[in-house]
């Protein structure tokens, strides 16, 4: 099988890894998944850029969180569980396990007793909350020297991006195939500008409710463009970065280890709304 013809049944793929040992970064990113109704929408964007925005500054100030962004999944319907993703990265697990009297404290300070409960009864009546994944960043790919602790907290990330949920196959090395094979192919297309970004986040924790994906991990790209995103990876540009990054390798083989090793989930497009670092 070609490359040009292995690429065009290419289906992305990720890894999973359930130790700290193989893994060099010490960032978490949590993902907390929103319903909201088509009448709410401008009610509950309002609701996270104007009044849930400066809490978020504010726990950045105290070191709770490194940044904050608030995505819209593009095509979600209303049989979609969620629609729209808040995502958190925080410098370490600590920085989750943070008392619920210090958020509250803080929160005290933005706002005032008579304002508290009209910001909770705004927060619940905006949207539903339908659950959490609690992720730790295996494996990045970045532009030049950037030492983010994930590329979701870079200042330069893109306006849509993909996230592909995959969940692994017993006895499988999907943690090698992925470092080994698909990180420098991902370093190539950052350098021919297809992408700014891709990152591999494996899943630690489900808390407040079950998200409905039986996933464990995800990996995802950050586009440099929305257009890009229709022929990535079934274009020249992709054929090119292949070859450049391994060009003694027959890929067909690889893909095949690739595809046997997981199962591919759901991929979704999701596009910047609002973003804090």
């Amino acid at each position: 099988m070609s490359i040009k013809s292995m690429l065009n049944n290419l289906i992305v793929v990720s890894i999973v890894v359930f130790s700290f040992s193989f893994a060099q970064s010490r960032a978490f990113v949590t993902f907390d998944y929103m319903n909201v109704k088509p009448a709410s929408v401008d009610e509950y964007i309002n609701l996270e850029s104007e009044v849930w925005k400066p809490v978020h500054k504010a726990y950045q100030k105290h070191e709770f969180e490194v940044s904050w962004s608030l995505y819209r999944v593009r095509g979600a319907g209303t049989q979609n569980h969620y629609n729209y993703v808040t995502v958190s990265v925080y410098d370490g697990l600590g920085s989750l396990d943070r008392n619920i009297d210090d958020e509250e404290e803080i929160i005290s300070k933005i706002y005032s007793n008579e304002d508290l409960s009209g910001f909770w009864n705004r927060t619940s009546e905006a949207r539903l909350h339908t659950g959490r994944d609690v992720f730790f960043v295996y494996d990045q790919a970045l532009k030049g020297n950037n030492k983010e602790l994930s590329a979701f907290s870079s200042g330069k990330i893109g306006q849509d991006i993909t996230v592909t949920f995959m969940q692994t196959l017993a006895g499988q090395d999907a943690v090698g195939l992925e470092s080994k094979w698909w990180k420098p192919i991902h370093k190539e297309r950052i350098k021919r500008k297809v992408i700014n970004s891709w990152e591999v986040l494996t899943k630690r924790f489900v808390a407040f409710g079950q998200t409905q994906l039986d996933h464990d991990y995800v990996t995802w790209e950050d586009y440099t463009t929305f257009s890009t995103i229709d022929d990535s990876y079934n274009s020249n540009t992709f054929t090119k970065a292949v070859e450049k990054a391994h060009p003694d390798v027959d890929f067909s083989e690889v893909n095949e280890a690739t595809v046997k090793s997981r199962n591919f989930l759901r991929s979704e497009i999701w596009e910047l709304v609002d973003h804090l670092n």
